[in-house]
């Protein structure tokens, strides 16, 4: 998905994982929306770069904030892209009878099980109901089956995880990524490492990457950092800073060619 329209104000979220009072207090102190979590910034730009669910305490109260603001920001004026991370896939497969992934995705270290006690807690019901909530019929999966795997805002790239290799083109990659899901091709490396998985970029990948693209930059989450980092000469930006766990709850605001990083208490500085 390739943004055309001029966008001089981009905010970039990393990985909530349920995390919903630190994405709230992030969306206001970026003055995006207002105290009832209204849009409110005409021709601000939102990314957030994946990984709504697991881990936290409220990931359904995240999904449906960012349904909401993907709805209506551009009848204010504003531009929501909410992207697919690898625990929104993981869940998406499940639903679609894939047992490994399920176990996967239900390991302790992937935290699904922590989003399905929830579920059963706040909603009730049992696991076929549960993964129905995320079929393509669903309600969460019939929504999370729109978002994009990449994204390209201006001259930045933005993907959950990164690029390791040379993509032909933004579209091309999300377009391939869901017909590749549709026939069940779950273990193909663009769905399993690919955009939502990859770490450890070198320098190298990342110049091959963003040359072949014509992009300045490349944005990602996945791999938490304790803080917004910039690495690869800056070229790469890491802004998965591990909210669901720590104490960190940070986003990146890119004003034309700058950025600069600020927390739910207004504190600011300037990455580059």
């Amino acid at each position: 998905m390739n943004t055309t329209r001029e966008t001089r104000e981009i905010v970039v979220i990393g990985d909530v994982h349920g995390s919903a009072a630190k994405l709230e207090a992030l969306l206001r102190a970026a003055g995006l929306v207002d105290e009832e979590m209204r849009w409110r910034k005409e021709g601000a730009c939102l990314v957030q770069t994946g990984d709504l669910i697991d881990r936290g305490p409220e990931p359904f109260r995240v999904l449906d904030i960012m349904r909401k603001l993907v709805e209506e920001a551009p009848e204010a004026g504003g531009e929501v892209h909410s992207l697919l991370g690898n625990h929104e896939f993981m869940a998406l497969a499940s639903a679609r009878g894939d047992e490994l992934m399920l176990a996967t995705w239900f390991s302790e270290n992937n935290g699904g099980w922590v989003t399905y006690e929830i579920w059963r807690r706040e909603r009730g019901g049992d696991l076929e109901g549960f993964l129905a909530e995320f079929s393509d019929a669903g309600g969460y999966g019939s929504w999370l089956r729109e978002r994009p795997v990449m994204v390209r805002v201006g001259d930045f790239v933005f993907s959950h995880a990164g690029l390791d290799r040379a993509f032909p083109s933004v579209d091309g990659v999300n377009e391939e990524f869901w017909e590749r899901f549709e026939r069940g091709d779950f273990y193909h490396p663009l769905l399993r490492r690919g955009p939502l998985w990859v770490r450890d970029l070198t320098s190298d990948e990342v110049e091959e990457a963003l040359g072949a693209l014509g992009a300045s930059r490349m944005v990602v989450g996945h791999t938490p950092h304790p803080g917004i980092t910039a690495a690869c000469g800056g070229r790469l930006i890491y802004v998965d800073v591990g909210m669901a766990w720590t104490r960190y709850c940070e986003a990146l605001h890119i004003i034309g060619d700058e950025g600069y990083v600020f927390d739910d208490r207004g504190r600011r500085r300037r990455l580059f």
